[in-house]
């Protein structure tokens, strides 16, 4: 099993870009003893992103109006074709690639990284809180290359930031979709591992159908693409003394890092 970095949905991203993932203590130990990376189902992420895997405003508000509207009411529409065939051929292709768009977030499944090797103030408060947490470290190379064989294809790249109410994203391929964010989100600079469930047994080839598991994981040792561990700037010091324990037990005690960002004032 490989994963695609050429894939034209994404941005590309070279196998050398630094990454960061950032996470709280408690989902730091998880990493570490199951040496498992946690793939998200995507119409989850709805509850931060309501946008997760749609389709663009500008598009989907198209689509459902022609979805609702009669054939003599986009064919008095001037944003579709006024002829009667072409009208009747729009109507009808966009009902099914709406209900098809729709559904797929029920079916991909996601995990996130940062791309950048600078630690964000943004990502620690959004992620690890205010308080303690962890960011992790690597390169997009080494992480798809640790990633245990399977059966599944994934997709890597970059998240596309977009204005959903002035661009229309290609529908031509579903991953477009999964690779694609409001502008809000841009402090982000989200790197994506991605697959799709859809023709396993749990969802078959079913359009819309929800697949029952709400994630799944991959085996990944983590001593082969973790190049840095560091807790989060002025954290207190049980805390960190905690995650060093950890990366000690794991024996990753040679890739633990203070923070950049941490600062004394009296020191």
């Amino acid at each position: 099993m490989t994963v695609d970095l050429s894939h034209p949905s994404p941005v590309p991203i070279q196998r050398g870009a630094p990454l960061m993932r950032y996470m709280d203590i408690g989902k730091f130990y998880d990493l570490l003893s199951t040496q498992e990376i946690h793939f998200a189902r995507l119409d989850l992420l709805r509850a931060l992103d309501p946008r997760e895997g749609r389709l663009p405003d500008v598009v989907r508000n198209d689509m459902k109006d022609l979805c609702r509207m009669s054939l003599a009411e986009v064919q008095s529409d001037p944003r579709f074709p006024s002829k009667e065939t072409d009208a009747r051929a729009l109507k009808d292709s966009a009902t099914v690639l709406f209900d098809t768009m729709e559904g797929i977030a029920g079916q991909m499944y996601v995990h996130c990284w940062h791309a950048g090797a600078d630690e964000s103030m943004a990502m620690w408060n959004s992620y690890s809180g205010r308080g303690a947490g962890v960011a992790v470290s690597s390169t997009a190379g080494a992480l798809c290359d640790a990633i245990e064989a399977c059966h599944r294809k994934l997709i890597g790249g970059a998240v596309k930031y977009i204005n959903p109410g002035a661009v229309a994203a290609e529908v031509g391929n579903v991953y477009n979709l999964v690779f694609r964010k409001h502008k809000a989100f841009e402090f982000e600079r989200e790197f994506r591992l991605v697959f799709s469930t859809t023709g396993e047994k749990e969802v078959g080839h079913e359009i819309g159908k929800v697949d029952p598991r709400k994630f799944i994981r991959l085996k990944t040792p983590t001593h082969s693409y973790i190049t840095r561990i560091t807790p989060s700037p002025n954290i207190p010091s049980r805390e960190r003394l905690l995650i060093k324990h950890l990366c000690d037990r794991f024996g990753l005690a040679q890739v633990f890092q203070p923070s950049a960002l941490s600062f004394d004032p009296d020191g």
